[in-house]
């Protein structure tokens, strides 16, 4: 994903620079407007440097940052949308071509992750990016954070009006929970066409074999783990999985045996807080014989309603039986002597 994410980041931000309006898809126009924005707000200021929150102009801060990025691949003989006549144009409006600080902190830094936020939603329909994908996943997850200060108050923290609107044009999602629901439906639907494909590839049905599935590895594999207990959640009504259910069962009664030694103090084992927050939210049963004594109890209510089903249904058939003797009886006393 990286890989196609750089290769594609020239057509993202060619797009950027052009994205004026969204109706507006011709490049000249959208560049003229832009320019003569830019005329207009070096008339008043008498320089090019236009911050990326300005109020006169929304968008125009984040073009001339745009420009500026060009024209140093522009210099570098490297491949730019720019040409000798559109820096032409540009010198004569005395545009600064000095880049402004590119450091950790800075806009120009903000705005290449943005660029790849972007790419990301188009490969794949949304902006769900993990916290474990790389680079892009730590800086979504941390404009999250930086989005919850700026609205308790705190105008330190890098994030502004600017960014909170770029990043809403792209459908970013604020909320963590919402973006682990969002990954959950995915890799379940993902799973159900995986599925649906292999049986219609399958010409001759196989011979059954169950072999011992394994836990998958690493953080990824826990999250698919956490996504099928949720499964189970929605259609049993309950976590109480059994450890002879399978790899679920078996997953469950490790997160128990993680969460007891963590509590104890050891921070080797596969568990943390997040981890912790994640299964508290669904109501995990972190107790094994709170949870046997909740299979058990269900396993009680099924068997009593199977049994009243079953007397009723005897009752039901004793009572049609009752009925055919009487109504025999009568009939055959109502017949007339001879």
């Amino acid at each position: 994903d990286t890989s196609n994410i750089q290769k594609s980041r020239k057509r993202s931000k060619r797009k950027a620079m052009n994205d004026t309006d969204d109706q507006d898809d011709a490049p000249s126009k959208s560049f003229s407007r832009r320019l003569s924005e830019l005329e207009t707000f070096v008339k008043k200021n008498g320089h090019s440097d236009v911050p990326p929150d300005y109020a006169g102009f929304p968008l125009l801060g984040t073009w001339v940052h745009e420009i500026r990025i060009e024209k140093n691949k522009f210099d570098a003989n490297k491949m730019s949308w720019l040409t000798p006549k559109l820096v032409a144009r540009l010198e004569q409006r005395k545009f600064s071509w000095a880049l402004r600080n590119n450091g950790p902190g800075s806009f120009a830094s903000w705005y290449e992750l943005y660029i790849d936020l972007k790419e990301y939603k188009r490969q794949h329909g949304h902006t769900a990016v993990h916290t474990k994908d790389g680079v892009l996943g730590r800086w979504v997850s941390m404009q999250r954070g930086l989005y919850k200060k700026y609205q308790g108050g705190d105008s330190t923290v890098p994030m502004d009006a600017n960014k909170i609107r770029l990043l809403n044009k792209v459908g970013f999602i604020w909320d963590a929970q919402q973006g682990n629901n969002h990954l959950c439906q995915k890799t379940r639907l993902e799973s159900k066409a995986s599925a649906a494909t292999i049986r219609k590839v399958q010409k001759k049905p196989q011979p059954v074999q169950r072999p011992r599935q394994r836990l998958p590895p690493g953080d990824a594999g826990w999250h698919e783990l956490y996504c099928e207990l949720k499964a189970y959640k929605a259609k049993h009504g309950h976590l109480a999985v059994h450890t002879k259910d399978g790899l679920l069962g078996r997953w469950v009664s490790m997160q128990r045996g993680f969460y007891k030694k963590y509590r104890n103090g050891d921070q080797s084992v596969a568990i943390d807080e997040k981890k912790i927050d994640l299964l508290n939210a669904v109501g995990f049963i972190w107790d094994a014989q709170q949870g046997n004594n909740h299979l058990q109890q269900k396993t009680f209510l099924l068997k009593r309603t199977k049994e009243e089903k079953y007397r009723v249904r005897n009752e039901n058939s004793s009572v049609e039986e009752g009925d055919t003797e009487e109504s025999s009886t009568l009939s055959s006393r109502s017949l007339p002597q001879h």
